[in-house]
């Protein structure tokens, strides 16, 4: 196939079983039949049978090397790359630090409205919060960030409604840096949403996640309380409490199933089939239930032994764990796109291919930088030339007058023009 590499699969190399996947790897690791000859570089003075040694095993690892690139893991790791996954979790990172406040104020002030009343269930609640983002709430130790007074909005002034609209647009900013990101990361052009449509997309992802975020920290609050009652009035054993934390680290997982499913086909647009995109939610919900029992005391811990981000623990955190989540769904967007090999491996030839329109486009800034006086004003004859010329020897008049040129016809004396053609 034309612009397809050697030692690659074809084009539906995504669609191949594990079976055939391994089978093509079992075969890159056996090599080919028959003595490899010695790679040229090895020198003479080492023996035939160790120099034929060293040449199957560079080819069984550049066989494996093609394998691996060929596989749909490593293709969606080649499309992350490509469209600069790493800055656009950074971007969204950045972009959460102020979402994830509007969304707590938001969240909270909704609470207090609905289930305020239960002085418990408000304390479970900020306990949670904190037990995600370690030194975010300020419990009545001191050691917080925010008070939770600070994160109740209040309508009945014109401060606090402009103060929840800004808060809002933060929100909705993160959620259309986050839309723009995974369209990106699934091959996808950006659609030209008309911008009261495109904000109502963005509030019901908003919703989505919040109602999201809601549903599994009350799954862990109904999950504690459970076990200490359970503990308590049948005189279980300790030990019945990992049961009931296994049991709201499920339903925090079927939760984070659903928001990744929402993020990839409402958000992302993705058209790709159910199974493939049950299966990275899935695989995106086992890694954040992963982080989510593991907790952030790594990232915390490491942040508090740097002595410049002891005193922005709470932001280190939300900043590293912002840009870990970003990063799991964007490889599950790239992983569902199921790139072809030639869009992430281009062709050696595409490169020069490349490289002609820029070649030209050098030429046409140098032609562009030369003086107006050169390229369309016609050539005067100055006096001090002219006055040569009449004492010039005879048989070097003989040709005649020299005819009037524009500066289109002769060559450019600008000096820049000499060298930019000099370095194109």
């Amino acid at each position: 196939m034309a612009g397809e590499r050697p030692g690659l699969l074809p084009e539906g190399a995504g669609t191949r079983t594990w079976r055939e996947s391994a089978h093509d790897l079992g075969q890159a690791l056996g090599g080919h039949r028959g003595s490899p000859a010695p790679p040229s570089w090895v020198p003479g003075a080492v023996p035939r049978p160790v120099a034929r040694l060293v040449g199957a095993a560079i080819q069984r690892g550049s066989a494996t090397f093609d394998w691996w690139k060929a596989t749909r893991g490593a293709r969606a790791l080649a499309r992350f790359n490509l469209s600069r996954g790493g800055l656009l979790c950074g971007g969204l990172a950045y972009t959460a630090l102020f979402a994830l406040f509007a969304g707590l104020a938001i969240g909270y002030t909704g609470f207090m409205a609905v289930l305020g009343g239960n002085e418990r269930l408000r304390d479970s609640l900020l306990d949670q919060i904190n037990t995600a983002i370690p030194g975010l709430i300020d419990t009545g130790d001191g050691d917080g960030a925010i008070k939770p007074d600070q994160l109740l909005l209040s309508a009945s002034s014109l401060a606090g409604v402009i103060a929840v609209l800004v808060l809002l647009w933060s929100a909705l900013s993160f959620m259309s840096a986050l839309r723009g990101a995974v369209r990106t990361m699934l091959g996808l052009q950006q659609q030209p949403v008309n911008f009261v449509i495109g904000k109502l997309w963005d509030l019901g992802g908003f919703v989505v996640l919040l109602v999201a975020l809601l549903a599994s920290t009350a799954a862990g609050i109904m999950a504690t309380a459970a076990a200490g009652w359970f503990v308590r009035t049948l005189s279980l054993p300790d030990d019945v409490t990992t049961l009931f934390t296994i049991g709201g680290l499920v339903v925090a997982g079927l939760v984070d199933v659903l928001v990744v499913l929402y993020v990839l086909r409402v958000l992302g647009g993705s058209r790709a089939g159910w199974a493939d995109t049950l299966r990275a939610a899935v695989t995106a919900a086992v890694v954040l239930g992963v982080l989510r029992f593991l907790g952030t005391s790594l990232v915390v811990g490491s942040a508090s032994k740097n002595a410049l981000l002891a005193g922005f623990a709470a932001l280190v955190t939300i900043l590293l764990l912002v840009n870990f989540v970003a990063r799991v769904l964007l490889l599950v967007a790239a992983w569902l796109a199921d790139p072809p090999a030639s869009d992430v491996y281009p062709a050696p030839h595409d490169d020069e291919r490349e490289r002609a329109p820029r070649t030209h486009a050098r030429r046409a800034s140098a032609s562009a930088l030369e003086p107006e006086h050169y390229r369309t004003a016609a050539v005067r004859t100055r006096p001090a030339r002219a006055a040569t010329a009449a004492t010039r020897p005879a048989r070097a008049r003989t040709a005649g007058p020299r005819p009037e040129t524009s500066g289109e016809d002769r060559p450019s004396r600008s000096r820049w023009s000499r060298w930019f053609r000099r370095r194109a």
